[in-house]
This record gives structure tokens, C-alpha cells and sequence, in this order.
């Protein structure tokens, strides 16, 4: 019974969710009714000559959203990535819907109304997933719905997992101890959390007292039956295990396991476009920088005219950094103007309120975008990072350099900036190269706008990339 809780358990949450859809598609088609006949005073037919394409959108548009994963009940949303999902599943529908109305013949409604029903329908979607978000949240961070994990290891994964739970409490998750079997490995840096350093027989009898919901492996497994053991007494007890693989470094999305007579083998893809992708991103890379100059031409003369009085001259920067494949490129900057503030016995440089402005919103890499019309970055990519950096780069870390650099990435929409672990920044790197392709860099750009809007609530730390 335990068990069937456990699988089952996010169903009462996406029973909710899927009511909520069909209220607010029904809602939805209410509205776009309303705004279309009787706002504009334009004469139509009766609401409910429209049940059959009520009846055809609530199927339709539940079974997309099904499929592109809009129930999944994940530990961790992002705000504007519920809105880009919504957006792309609500539109997705919209051209199923028209399909089977024309095929059906129920296509006798204004395109209007179909207008009016596809933004209502995102803005309402969007704005129920926010708030079912912020909800789950806020019960998760008061203790609710907590899964309590034990993690069996001392390796660099136990600590990139510790430091991420730790990080992010809304996630749902508590560390409540570390396990080390003897034999193993040592036990320097353990949390200051209960922690267990012992033979494999008397760790079983830990995990008992602990009452885990979760246990998860972080040391090799292979053919070590006392660990073995330890997963099958923790089976018994109905705790769920999970193994971070020796590979760790290597998984990706791109990985695809096959079968070779009954082996099991692992298969990489490459990392590329397809053609009409790389396509899609060369005109995105060089209409886009054009577009936002014109778009922001305002705001690149004010900024200008506010550094010429302050700066006079020494506007731009020039920075060598490393990109595509290791070559080096000169990167440009706006000046940040710093004040000198004697103090005894020396004196030191602080920013100014303008120069922490254009660091908080990362204004200072508006300049970039000649970076990317002359072909050394891209929109979206890894952020490059300075020769001195590279040249400490393990074959891991130089990964990332398999693709073209740029303003903005996954790590900076995770919050990664500046002089942050490039350990961390590789790893969404990484994650944004194994999963690239032209949706991803959308999204991505929208998400970077949401994150500059909530800056203005981040303390300031000023660095220089």
C-alpha cells in the first residue's frame, strides 16, 4: 500500500490541475465569446451553438497539454518557462482545434473570436499554473510534502547534490544524513548533518532509525556485495534508491541506450542542428543584435551621453576571452565608472550608483551584440571566459567549447554570473549543448528577461564577466 502511495502520489495534484484546464478552457471560450458579440456589439449566435467545439477544444487541448508534459508535477518550475510550455501547448491546440472543426465542418465561427480565445486561454493557463506553483512552494518551504534523503557516499556528486538541495528548499527535498560504508572512501568534508561512517551490516541498522524516504548511491557500485546488500535491506524497508552512475560527467540527453544481444550498451549523438535549425539560429543571430540596436538605440545614446561626462573617453572595453574551438576574440564592454573613496591608510575604488546600474541589469554587455554580428557569438550560448580562466580548463571544461559563446545561457537564467564556479557554469553548459535547439534558445531569451526584471531584489556583487 506504501508503495502504491508512493507512485501515485502526485495524482490528487494533476486531478486538480486537469479540472482547473477544463474550467478555465470553457472560461476561456466564455470570454473570447464575450469580447468578440457583445463588447464590440457585433451581432452572433447564441453561446451554445459553440458546444460542440467547446466539447472538441476541452478534449483536444487536455490531450496536448497531457503529452507535452503540463501535468508533470516537477520539484522545481520557472515562471517563465511555465509560460513559454503554456504558450507553445495552447498554440499547438489552437491548430489542432482549426483542423479538426475544418474536417468536422464546425468551422463557422469568426477568426476573431479565435484570437481572442487563444490569448485569454494563455493568459489564463499561465497565470493558474503561477499560482499552483507559488502554492506548492510556499507548502514545500513550510515542511509539507518533504522527502527525506539519505545519500550513501562522500564523492564530488554527494557534495554537487548536498550543495543543491541546500540552495534550493522549495524543491522539497532534506538531507537527513550521510552514509559511508567502510572501504569506500574517506570521510573528510562530511556535512555537519548526522553522518555514519561504518561496516555495511550495521549501516542497514542506521537507515532504520533514520526512516528515509529516499536513499540515494553515490559511490561505484559494481560488484561489492556488501553494498548490495545494503540496497536490498533498504528495498525491504520500501525505500526508493537511486544511483548517480560513475559516467555522471558524461550522461546526457543525448544519450541513447541500446541493446546489443542482450548487452546493454550507451550510445552518444552528436552535438548538432539540424539543417533547418542552424538555418532558423544564423538568421536569429543576425537579425536579432540589428532589431534590438534599433529597438534600444535610445538606451545605448543615454548610456553613452551619461558615460562621456563621466568617463570622457575609454567608453568601451576591449577584453580577450576564449571561443569557438579556443580562439580568442576581443569582447566588448561599456566602461563601469568607479569613484575613488580615500580611507587610511590607503584608498579603494567603488562603483557608482550608474555603474551599478549597468551591472545589475548587465546593460555593460549591450555592446556585444557587434560581438555576434561579427560572427564570434551567438544570442545564446556559454558565456566565454577569460584565457587565464581557460587555461586551468580540464577536458570536461572544454566541452563547452565545442560550441559558439554567448550573451546569454542556461547558467546565467539559473543565476550563475560572473567569477561563479565554472564547475557550476559548465554543467548547465553542457545541459544547454546536449539539449540545443531553436526552442530552447526562445525560451532561454524570454527567460532572460524575467530574470534582469527580478534583479532589482538581488544585493549587488560587482564583477567583471
Amino acid at each position: 500500500m506504501k508503495s502504491f502511495i508512493r507512485e501515485n502520489k502526485d495524482f490528487p495534484l494533476q486531478l486538480i490541475l486537469i479540472i482547473a484546464d477544463v474550467i478555465l478552457i470553457v472560461i476561456s471560450f466564455m470570454t473570447a465569446y464575450f469580447l468578440r458579440y457583445r463588447l464590440l456589439g457585433i451581432p452572433g449566435p447564441g453561446f451554445l451553438v459553440y458546444h460542440n467545439s467547446i466539447l472538441i477544444v476541452t478534449i483536444l487541448w487536455i490531450g496536448i497539454f497531457a503529452y507535452l508534459g503540463l501535468y508533470k508535477v516537477r520539484r522545481a518550475w520557472r515562471h517563465s518557462e511555465a509560460v513559454f510550455n503554456t504558450t507553445l501547448a495552447v498554440t499547438l491546440g489552437m491548430a489542432l482545434y482549426i483542423a479538426v472543426s475544418y474536417m468536422l465542418k464546425e468551422l463557422f465561427f469568426s477568426r476573431l473570436l479565435l484570437i481572442f480565445l487563444w490569448i485569454v486561454n494563455i493568459i489564463l493557463i499561465s497565470s493558474s499554473r503561477s499560482v499552483f506553483r507559488f502554492i506548492l512552494l510556499r507548502l514545500r518551504r513550510a515542511g509539507y510534502g518533504i522527502r527525506r534523503i539519505l545519500i550513501v557516499g562522500n564523492t564530488a556528486s554527494s557534495k554537487i547534490l548536498g550543495k543543491a538541495i541546500d540552495l534550493h528548499p522549495e524543491l522539497g527535498y532534506r538531507i537527513i544524513g550521510y552514509l559511508l560504508p567502510e572501504g569506500t572512501g574517506e570521510p573528510n568534508g562530511l556535512s555537519s548533518l548526522y553522518s555514519y561512517v561504518g561496516a555495511t551490516s550495521t549501516i542497514v541498522e542506521e537507515c532504520k532509525k533514520l526512516k528515509p524516504d529516499e536513499a540515494i548511491f553515490t559511490i561505484p557500485i559494481g560488484k561489492r556485495e556488501e553494498i548490495w546488500a545494503l540496497i536490498n535491506s533498504l528495498q525491504k524497508e520500501e525505500v526508493e534508491i537511486k544511483i548517480v552512475p560513475d559516467i555522471y560527467d558524461f550522461l546526457s540527453s543525448r544519450m541513447v541506450m541500446d541493446d546489443l544481444e542482450g548487452v546493454p550498451t550507451i550510445r552518444f549523438r552528436p552535438i548538432m542542428l539540424q539543417s533547418w535549425e542552424k538555418i532558423f539560429k544564423l538568421v536569429l543571430d543576425y537579425m536579432g543584435p540589428i532589431i534590438l540596436l534599433i529597438f534600444l538605440f535610445p538606451l545605448l545614446i543615454y548610456i553613452y551621453l551619461r558615460l562621456k561626462v563621466s568617463l570622457g573617453k575609454g567608453i568601451l572595453t576591449e577584453e580577450t576571452v576564449i571561443g569557438l574551438f579556443g580562439r580568442p576574440f576581443k569582447i566588448y564592454r561599456f566602461s563601469i565608472p568607479v569613484d575613488l573613496v580615500h580611507s587610511n591608510p590607503s584608498e579603494r575604488s567603488i562603483t557608482t550608483p550608474f555603474g551599478q546600474f549597468l551591472h545589475r541589469y548587465s546593460l555593460s554587455d549591450l555592446p556585444q551584440l557587434l560581438n555576434v554580428l561579427k560572427g564570434d557569438m551567438s544570442l545564446v550560448g556559454p558565456r566565454p571566459e577569460s584565457p587565464s580562466r581557460v587555461e586551468r580548463y580540464s577536458e570536461w571544461h572544454r566541452r563547452r567549447l565545442l560550441i559558439k559563446p554567448g550573451i546569454t545561457g542556461l547558467a546565467q537564467v539559473n543565476g550563475l554570473r560572473g567569477f561563479a564556479s565554472s564547475d557550476e557554469k559548465t554543467r548547465f553548459d553542457l545541459k544547454y549543448m546536449e539539449e540545443h535547439s531553436v526552442l530552447l534558445d526562445i525560451k532561454i531569451m524570454l527567460q532572460t528577461i524575467w530574470v534582469l526584471l527580478k534583479r532589482h531584489k538581488e544585493p549587488l556583487i560587482f564583477s567583471s564577466t
